[in-house]
Protein backbone atom coordinates (compact mmCIF):
# COMPACT_ATOMS: atom_id res chain seq x y z
CA UNK A 1 0.00 0.00 0.00
CA UNK A 2 1.45 3.43 -0.73
CA UNK A 3 2.07 5.51 2.31
CA UNK A 4 0.01 8.81 2.33
CA UNK A 5 2.76 10.77 2.68
CA UNK A 6 4.25 9.99 -0.61
CA UNK A 7 0.66 10.17 -1.97
CA UNK A 8 0.11 13.75 -0.60
CA UNK A 9 3.81 14.64 -1.90
CA UNK A 10 3.06 13.41 -5.69
CA UNK A 11 -0.34 15.58 -5.53
CA UNK A 12 1.29 18.80 -4.00
CA UNK A 13 4.40 18.39 -6.83
CA UNK A 14 1.89 17.79 -9.33
CA UNK A 15 0.07 20.85 -8.98
CA UNK A 16 2.62 22.90 -8.64
CA UNK A 17 4.39 21.59 -11.80
CA UNK A 18 0.77 22.65 -13.20
CA UNK A 19 1.12 25.95 -11.91
CA UNK A 20 4.59 26.71 -13.13
CA UNK A 21 3.78 25.81 -16.61
CA UNK A 22 0.64 27.95 -16.83
CA UNK A 23 2.50 30.58 -15.44
CA UNK A 24 5.71 30.42 -17.68
CA UNK A 25 3.45 30.17 -20.70
CA UNK A 26 0.97 33.68 -19.52
CA UNK A 27 3.96 35.39 -18.17
CA UNK A 28 6.61 34.99 -21.76
CA UNK A 29 5.92 37.57 -24.11
CA UNK A 30 7.53 36.09 -26.80
CA UNK A 31 6.95 32.94 -28.61
CA UNK A 32 10.59 31.56 -27.51
CA UNK A 33 11.57 30.84 -24.41
CA UNK A 34 14.10 32.49 -23.03
CA UNK A 35 16.09 31.41 -19.58
CA UNK A 36 14.97 34.98 -17.51
CA UNK A 37 10.71 34.06 -17.98
CA UNK A 38 11.93 30.38 -16.59
CA UNK A 39 13.89 32.68 -13.21
CA UNK A 40 11.02 34.58 -13.06
CA UNK A 41 8.04 32.44 -13.18
CA UNK A 42 10.14 30.41 -10.70
CA UNK A 43 10.58 33.66 -8.59
CA UNK A 44 6.78 34.58 -8.89
CA UNK A 45 5.65 31.33 -7.11
CA UNK A 46 8.00 32.13 -3.95
CA UNK A 47 5.58 34.46 -2.56
CA UNK A 48 2.37 32.39 -3.79
CA UNK A 49 3.81 29.39 -2.42
CA UNK A 50 4.20 31.26 1.13
CA UNK A 51 0.57 32.61 0.56
CA UNK A 52 -1.34 28.83 -0.09
CA UNK A 53 0.64 26.62 2.80
CA UNK A 54 0.55 29.33 5.46
CA UNK A 55 -3.61 29.46 4.23
CA UNK A 56 -3.57 25.83 4.39
CA UNK A 57 -1.65 24.79 7.72
CA UNK A 58 -2.21 27.98 9.99
CA UNK A 59 -5.07 29.78 9.08
CA UNK A 60 -7.52 27.08 7.78
CA UNK A 61 -6.82 24.19 10.71
CA UNK A 62 -6.68 26.99 14.02
CA UNK A 63 -9.43 29.70 12.50
CA UNK A 64 -11.78 28.88 9.97
CA UNK A 65 -11.73 25.05 11.04
CA UNK A 66 -12.64 26.42 14.66
CA UNK A 67 -15.34 28.05 13.27
CA UNK A 68 -13.57 31.95 14.25
CA UNK A 69 -14.77 32.93 10.48
CA UNK A 70 -14.11 36.88 11.36
CA UNK A 71 -10.76 36.18 13.11
CA UNK A 72 -9.65 34.00 9.34
CA UNK A 73 -11.32 36.20 7.04
CA UNK A 74 -9.38 39.33 8.29
CA UNK A 75 -5.99 36.93 8.50
CA UNK A 76 -7.11 35.70 5.07
CA UNK A 77 -6.62 39.25 3.78
CA UNK A 78 -3.89 40.18 6.00
CA UNK A 79 -1.54 37.22 4.25
CA UNK A 80 -3.15 37.99 1.33
CA UNK A 81 -1.56 41.77 1.62
CA UNK A 82 1.81 40.36 2.93
CA UNK A 83 2.74 38.45 0.14
CA UNK A 84 1.53 40.75 -2.50
CA UNK A 85 4.06 43.03 -0.93
CA UNK A 86 6.48 40.91 -0.56
CA UNK A 87 6.11 39.94 -4.40
CA UNK A 88 6.59 43.65 -5.30
CA UNK A 89 9.44 43.83 -3.07
CA UNK A 90 11.26 40.66 -4.36
CA UNK A 91 11.61 41.82 -7.99
CA UNK A 92 11.65 45.80 -7.12
CA UNK A 93 14.58 45.16 -4.83
CA UNK A 94 15.63 42.28 -3.48
CA UNK A 95 16.05 40.51 -6.87
CA UNK A 96 19.15 42.99 -7.77
CA UNK A 97 21.30 41.54 -4.49
CA UNK A 98 20.59 37.64 -5.42
CA UNK A 99 20.75 38.01 -9.62
CA UNK A 100 22.37 41.30 -10.42
CA UNK A 101 23.17 40.25 -14.11
CA UNK A 102 19.25 39.86 -14.56
CA UNK A 103 16.92 42.97 -15.03
CA UNK A 104 13.45 42.78 -14.08
CA UNK A 105 10.21 44.81 -15.47
CA UNK A 106 7.35 44.08 -13.48
CA UNK A 107 4.28 44.06 -15.68
CA UNK A 108 1.66 44.41 -12.70
CA UNK A 109 0.48 46.45 -9.80
CA UNK A 110 0.04 45.40 -6.84
CA UNK A 111 -3.66 44.82 -7.35
CA UNK A 112 -3.04 42.58 -10.22
CA UNK A 113 -0.07 40.99 -7.80
CA UNK A 114 -2.91 40.50 -5.23
CA UNK A 115 -5.51 38.91 -7.50
CA UNK A 116 -3.11 36.47 -8.49
CA UNK A 117 -2.33 35.35 -4.78
CA UNK A 118 -6.26 35.73 -3.97
CA UNK A 119 -7.16 33.23 -6.94
CA UNK A 120 -4.44 30.59 -5.91
CA UNK A 121 -5.23 30.97 -2.46
CA UNK A 122 -9.27 30.42 -2.99
CA UNK A 123 -8.77 28.01 -5.72
CA UNK A 124 -6.59 25.68 -2.37
CA UNK A 125 -9.05 26.60 0.18
CA UNK A 126 -11.59 25.05 -1.99
CA UNK A 127 -9.71 21.92 -2.85
CA UNK A 128 -8.38 21.57 0.95
CA UNK A 129 -12.24 21.69 2.15
CA UNK A 130 -13.84 19.50 -1.03
CA UNK A 131 -11.03 16.66 0.17
CA UNK A 132 -11.91 17.48 3.99
CA UNK A 133 -15.66 17.05 3.58
CA UNK A 134 -14.74 13.67 1.11
CA UNK A 135 -12.73 12.45 3.99
CA UNK A 136 -15.13 13.29 6.38
CA UNK A 137 -18.09 11.15 4.48
CA UNK A 138 -15.99 8.19 4.19
CA UNK A 139 -15.14 8.40 7.87
CA UNK A 140 -19.13 8.38 8.42
CA UNK A 141 -19.92 5.76 6.10
CA UNK A 142 -17.03 3.59 7.34
CA UNK A 143 -18.38 4.42 10.99
CA UNK A 144 -21.32 3.27 10.33
CA UNK A 145 -20.03 0.16 8.37
CA UNK A 146 -18.18 -0.68 11.54
CA UNK A 147 -21.15 -0.14 13.80
CA UNK A 148 -23.34 -2.16 11.15
CA UNK A 149 -20.76 -4.55 11.66
CA UNK A 150 -20.17 -4.37 15.36
CA UNK A 151 -24.52 -4.81 15.61
CA UNK A 152 -24.38 -7.79 13.39
CA UNK A 153 -22.03 -9.66 15.69
CA UNK A 154 -23.64 -8.96 18.80
CA UNK A 155 -26.96 -10.34 16.87
CA UNK A 156 -24.72 -13.60 15.95
CA UNK A 157 -23.05 -13.92 19.23
CA UNK A 158 -26.38 -14.20 21.04
CA UNK A 159 -27.64 -16.44 18.53
CA UNK A 160 -25.23 -18.88 19.11
CA UNK A 161 -25.52 -18.16 22.85
CA UNK A 162 -29.58 -18.85 22.47
CA UNK A 163 -29.11 -22.05 20.76
CA UNK A 164 -27.42 -24.14 22.70
CA UNK A 165 -29.17 -23.38 26.14
CA UNK A 166 -32.73 -22.98 24.41
CA UNK A 167 -32.00 -26.69 22.97
CA UNK A 168 -30.63 -28.01 26.06
CA UNK A 169 -33.50 -26.56 28.59
CA UNK A 170 -35.64 -27.82 26.34
CA UNK A 171 -35.00 -31.04 25.99
CA UNK A 172 -34.56 -31.16 29.61
CA UNK A 173 -38.41 -30.77 29.87
CA UNK A 174 -39.36 -33.29 27.45
CA UNK A 175 -37.19 -35.58 29.14
CA UNK A 176 -39.02 -34.64 32.19
CA UNK A 177 -42.25 -35.51 30.29
CA UNK A 178 -40.71 -38.88 29.37
CA UNK A 179 -40.13 -39.76 32.68
CA UNK A 180 -43.74 -39.51 33.76
CA UNK A 181 -44.95 -41.13 30.26
CA UNK A 182 -47.21 -37.91 29.25
CA UNK A 183 -49.05 -38.64 26.58
CA UNK A 184 -48.44 -35.27 25.22
CA UNK A 185 -44.47 -35.85 24.91
CA UNK A 186 -45.41 -37.00 21.14
CA UNK A 187 -46.54 -33.38 20.77
CA UNK A 188 -44.15 -31.39 22.30
CA UNK A 189 -41.43 -32.88 20.03
CA UNK A 190 -43.56 -31.94 17.61
CA UNK A 191 -43.21 -28.61 18.68
CA UNK A 192 -39.80 -28.10 19.14
CA UNK A 193 -38.98 -29.64 16.14
CA UNK A 194 -40.54 -26.96 14.51
CA UNK A 195 -39.05 -24.22 16.74
CA UNK A 196 -34.98 -26.07 16.03
CA UNK A 197 -36.51 -26.14 12.15
CA UNK A 198 -36.74 -22.03 12.72
CA UNK A 199 -33.51 -21.57 14.45
CA UNK A 200 -31.62 -23.50 11.91
CA UNK A 201 -33.17 -22.04 9.24
CA UNK A 202 -34.96 -18.72 9.97
CA UNK A 203 -32.30 -17.02 11.75
CA UNK A 204 -29.73 -16.37 9.53
CA UNK A 205 -32.08 -13.57 7.94
CA UNK A 206 -31.40 -10.22 9.33
CA UNK A 207 -35.02 -9.58 9.39
CA UNK A 208 -37.86 -12.06 9.98
CA UNK A 209 -41.55 -11.17 10.14
CA UNK A 210 -42.96 -10.36 13.49
CA UNK A 211 -45.48 -12.73 13.07
CA UNK A 212 -43.39 -15.37 12.87
CA UNK A 213 -41.49 -14.95 15.39
CA UNK A 214 -45.23 -14.98 17.44
CA UNK A 215 -45.31 -18.41 16.63
CA UNK A 216 -42.42 -19.81 17.66
CA UNK A 217 -43.03 -18.30 21.08
CA UNK A 218 -46.41 -19.51 21.33
CA UNK A 219 -44.80 -22.51 20.26
CA UNK A 220 -41.60 -23.16 23.23
CA UNK A 221 -45.07 -21.84 26.00
CA UNK A 222 -46.52 -24.37 24.89
CA UNK A 223 -43.69 -26.71 25.72
CA UNK A 224 -43.32 -24.75 29.21
CA UNK A 225 -46.63 -25.03 29.71
CA UNK A 226 -46.54 -29.02 29.28
CA UNK A 227 -43.32 -29.45 31.51
CA UNK A 228 -44.86 -27.36 34.08
CA UNK A 229 -46.63 -28.80 36.87
CA UNK A 230 -50.81 -27.61 37.42
CA UNK A 231 -51.96 -25.09 38.29
CA UNK A 232 -50.12 -22.21 36.16
CA UNK A 233 -51.45 -18.95 34.91
CA UNK A 234 -49.67 -18.69 31.90
CA UNK A 235 -50.53 -15.70 29.24
CA UNK A 236 -49.28 -14.88 25.91
CA UNK A 237 -50.84 -11.52 24.94
CA UNK A 238 -51.09 -9.04 21.47
CA UNK A 239 -51.81 -5.54 20.96
CA UNK A 240 -52.06 -3.98 17.60
CA UNK A 241 -51.04 -5.30 14.31
CA UNK A 242 -48.11 -7.28 13.43
CA UNK A 243 -49.01 -7.93 9.79
CA UNK A 244 -46.18 -5.19 8.53
CA UNK A 245 -43.75 -5.75 11.13
CA UNK A 246 -40.48 -7.13 10.88
CA UNK A 247 -37.53 -7.89 13.69
CA UNK A 248 -34.04 -9.61 14.39
CA UNK A 249 -34.87 -12.91 14.92
CA UNK A 250 -34.39 -14.59 18.26
CA UNK A 251 -34.63 -11.09 20.14
CA UNK A 252 -37.42 -12.03 22.02
CA UNK A 253 -37.10 -16.00 22.79
CA UNK A 254 -34.54 -15.04 25.47
CA UNK A 255 -36.90 -12.97 27.53
CA UNK A 256 -39.13 -15.34 27.81
CA UNK A 257 -37.14 -18.08 28.59
CA UNK A 258 -35.73 -16.32 31.63
CA UNK A 259 -39.33 -15.75 32.64
CA UNK A 260 -40.27 -19.49 33.02
CA UNK A 261 -36.53 -20.19 34.21
CA UNK A 262 -36.53 -17.75 37.21
CA UNK A 263 -40.23 -17.71 37.36
CA UNK A 264 -42.11 -19.13 40.71
CA UNK A 265 -45.43 -19.89 42.47
CA UNK A 266 -47.31 -17.63 44.83
CA UNK A 267 -48.04 -18.48 47.94
CA UNK A 268 -51.32 -20.84 46.69
CA UNK A 269 -48.92 -22.57 44.63
CA UNK A 270 -49.84 -21.41 41.22
CA UNK A 271 -46.57 -20.48 38.98
CA UNK A 272 -47.67 -17.19 37.04
CA UNK A 273 -46.50 -15.68 33.77
CA UNK A 274 -47.52 -12.94 31.55
CA UNK A 275 -45.61 -11.84 28.54
CA UNK A 276 -47.42 -8.38 27.06
CA UNK A 277 -46.44 -7.39 23.46
CA UNK A 278 -47.84 -4.33 21.68
CA UNK A 279 -47.19 -2.75 18.21
CA UNK A 280 -46.96 0.70 17.85
CA UNK A 281 -46.38 1.91 14.55
CA UNK A 282 -42.74 0.69 13.82
CA UNK A 283 -42.00 -0.13 17.53
CA UNK A 284 -42.30 -3.08 19.48
CA UNK A 285 -43.40 -2.61 23.45
CA UNK A 286 -42.65 -5.72 25.48
CA UNK A 287 -43.51 -5.95 29.36
CA UNK A 288 -42.81 -9.23 31.28
CA UNK A 289 -44.14 -10.20 34.26
CA UNK A 290 -43.19 -13.45 36.27
CA UNK A 291 -42.46 -14.59 40.07
CA UNK A 292 -39.20 -15.26 41.64
CA UNK A 293 -38.08 -19.10 42.34
CA UNK A 294 -37.26 -19.07 45.92
CA UNK A 295 -33.84 -19.71 45.64
CA UNK A 296 -33.79 -16.42 42.96
CA UNK A 297 -35.08 -14.51 45.60
CA UNK A 298 -32.65 -15.47 47.81
CA UNK A 299 -29.96 -14.71 45.94
CA UNK A 300 -30.84 -11.69 45.31
CA UNK A 301 -31.53 -10.14 48.68
CA UNK A 302 -27.62 -11.58 49.35
CA UNK A 303 -26.99 -9.46 46.50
Amino acid sequence: MVPKWLIRTALHTGFWGASYIVLLIYFSREYDLSSIDFIYTGLFHISIIAGVYSNLYLLLPHFFNRKKYLAYLFLFLVNLSLVTVFNDLLFSRFIDFFLPGYYFISYYSLFDIFIFHFTYVVLTTLIKLSQSWFELNRSRKEMAELQAEKADAELKALKYQVNPHFLFNTLNGIYSLAMKKSDITPDAIMKLSDIMRYILYEVNEEKVPLKKEMDILRKYMDLEKMRLDKPWEVELNIAGSLSKLKIAPLMLLPLMENCFKHGGRDESGVFRMRFDIEAKGTEIHVETFNLLKEESREMKEES
